[in-house]
C-alpha cells in the first residue's frame, strides 16, 4: 500500500509543475510569502497537520515549527507563522520581505503552508513540513527533546537551509 506522504508528494508534484518560470503563474509565485530568488514553483497543499499547526501559537518568533527532526531542519528550515490575511492578499508577500533570513516555507496563520523552490524541492519540503507537523500536534504541550542550536545548525549548514539566529 502506498504511504500517505508519497500520495501527497505525487499529487502536489503534479500541481506544482504548473508553476514554472515561463508560465503566467510565475508572477503569482513571486508574490507568495515563501517565494524567493530562483523560486520556480510554489506549493500550497493545505495539508491537514501543517494547517492545524498554523492555527496554533508559533513555537518561536522565527519558526512556528520546532526542529523536531533533522530532515525538517535540512529540507525546510525555519518556517515562520505569517499574520492572518485574506487568501491572495499581497500583504503576505510584504511580510516575507521583512524577515531577516531566507525563507523556503511559511505557515499562513489559520490557512496552512506555502513552500517554494524548484518543483522537486518545493514538493519535498511541503511533504517534510507536513510530516514534522504531525508529531508537533501529537506532542501537544508536552516538552520535547530538541536539538541544540549547534546540533540543528550542522545539518542546516550542510544542506543550505536557514536555522538559528
Amino acid at each position: 500500500m502506498e504511504e500517505p506522504a508519497t500520495r501527497t508528494a505525487l499529487r502536489e508534484h503534479s500541481r506544482a509543475a504548473r508553476f514554472t518560470s515561463t508560465s503566467a503563474s510565475a508572477g503569482d509565485a513571486r508574490a507568495t510569502p515563501a517565494s524567493g530568488p530562483g523560486a520556480r514553483a510554489v506549493v500550497h497543499p493545505r495539508s491537514r497537520h501543517a494547517t492545524a499547526v498554523s492555527c496554533l501559537p508559533p513555537w518561536s518568533r522565527r519558526s512556528a515549527v520546532p526542529p523536531l527532526t533533522p530532515y525538517f531542519v535540512m529540507r525546510v528550515g525555519q518556517t515562520p507563522l505569517l499574520p492572518y490575511a485574506a487568501p491572495g492578499d499581497a500583504g503576505q508577500a510584504r511580510e516575507r520581505e521583512r524577515l531577516p533570513f531566507p525563507l523556503r516555507a511559511a505557515l499562513l496563520q489559520d490557512h496552512g503552508p506555502v513552500v517554494s523552490g524548484s518543483v522537486r524541492a518545493a514538493v519535498d519540503a511541503a511533504v517534510e513540513l507536513e510530516e514534522v507537523c504531525a508529531p508537533v500536534l501529537a506532542l501537544g504541550d508536552r516538552p520535547a527533546r530538541l536539538p541544540t542550536e549547534e546540533e540543528a545548525g550542522e545539518p542546516a549548514g550542510r544542506y543550505g537551509s536557514c536555522w538559528g539566529e
